[in-house]
């Protein structure tokens, strides 16, 4: 079955059969990784717009994964699918972590298209304001570059002072 909400490129984290099968009806292409370390080498790879984890990863692996994408600039929305077992109080840490969402299992499967039509709205915001180099996804992060930006401006002016004095004759 086609969706109509389609994304180009997803990347399943999963050994789970029926998670690939997932995101099979709302990706064009889909990529398979087992463990984070295959997902940090795909996503560095294809460029996908969405990382489908299961619920086999806990909140602190979605957390090391977002750290270790965040070094590698990998901005990509991560949804977690729990299993129909899961407690919802999980959802609320995985989000904390970073993820941009959380299904609770084969019951909330219907809730993708609407989490990748945000997706795509969240992508449409960010093309319209191209020179604004922030994090859609992670709020955490956001946080960060949006300091990372002043001190790097203050450090490229210090250095350009010091250049400027540099050729000042001393009397």
């Amino acid at each position: 079955m086609e969706r109509m909400s389609l994304l180009r490129r997803i990347v399943a984290v999963s050994k789970d059969s029926e998670i690939q099968r997932l995101a099979q009806q709302y990706g064009r292409e889909v990529f398979g990784a087992d463990d984070l370390t295959d997902a940090l080498d795909i996503v560095k790879t294809v460029s996908p717009n969405l990382i489908l984890f299961d619920h086999r990863f806990n909140p602190s692996h979605i957390h090391e994964f977002l750290n270790k994408a965040d070094k590698n600039s990998v901005d990509i929305p991560v949804v977690v699918v729990g299993n129909d077992n899961s407690d919802t109080g999980l959802s609320n840490e995985f989000i904390r972590m970073g993820a941009f969402d959380y299904l609770l299992g084969r019951r909330d499967y219907n809730r993708l298209e609407q989490i990748i039509n945000r997706i795509k709205n969240n992508l449409r915001a960010s093309d319209l304001k191209p020179d604004i180099k922030q994090s859609v996804w992670h709020p955490v992060l956001k946080e960060t570059r949006v300091v990372f930006l002043p001190v790097t401006w203050l450090l490229l002016c210090l250095w350009l002072v010091k250049v400027v004095l540099l050729f000042i004759p001393l009397r």
